[in-house]
């Protein structure tokens, strides 16, 4: 079993191979194939290298340590890919131009490209949206007051249950 402080130890072991990384998951999955998946990145995208440097050292400490016992498993240090939803405030900056699906807490889903983060909020436009690999403009069936039908929308961070970058 993976536990908080095993958890705590590999993240310490990531932040001393380079300060500059973050933890986006660390994830045991057991079945047939047990696999212990952490994902990494940075704020200017996580290289192949480093992917490779970081898990090396995280297998020097699981053989040594043993923090799983003698169960067989594969690790698997990666970036988080595009599929993958957001988890953290600091992976949104990187993400400014792309267009994103966005659920919130409440259940609604809202699509459209990301356009500003700060700390607490991001802004997306949802004027754009994909359309089998093409953008195209939404327009309303009905004629709405311009004020009332920005497409521009702030979503608190709080208020995000997932956010995923959508491939064109």
């Amino acid at each position: 079993m993976l536990t908080d402080t095993h958890k705590e130890r590999l993240i310490e072991l990531i932040l001393e191979e380079d300060p500059e990384i973050f933890v986006v998951d660390i994830h045991l999955k057991r079945g047939k194939k047990n696999v212990l998946s952490i994902k990494i990145d940075t704020d200017e995208g996580i290289s192949l290298k480093t992917c490779t440097t970081v898990s090396r050292r995280i297998n020097k400490w699981l053989e040594a340590e043993e923090p799983l016992g003698d169960n067989t498993f594969s690790l698997e240090v990666s970036s988080p890919g595009v599929g993958f939803p957001l988890k953290l405030a600091r992976q949104y900056p990187k993400n400014v131009g792309r267009i994103l699906r966005v659920t919130t807490n409440d259940g609604e889903t809202h699509q459209g490209k990301l356009l500003e983060v700060n700390e607490k909020r991001i802004q997306i436009d949802t004027s754009i949206q994909t359309l089998k690999g093409r953008k195209k403009k939404n327009t309303p069936k009905k004629k709405v007051n311009k004020l009332e039908a920005s497409p521009y929308m702030n979503l608190e961070l709080a208020e995000i249950a997932e956010a995923k970058v959508v491939l064109d």
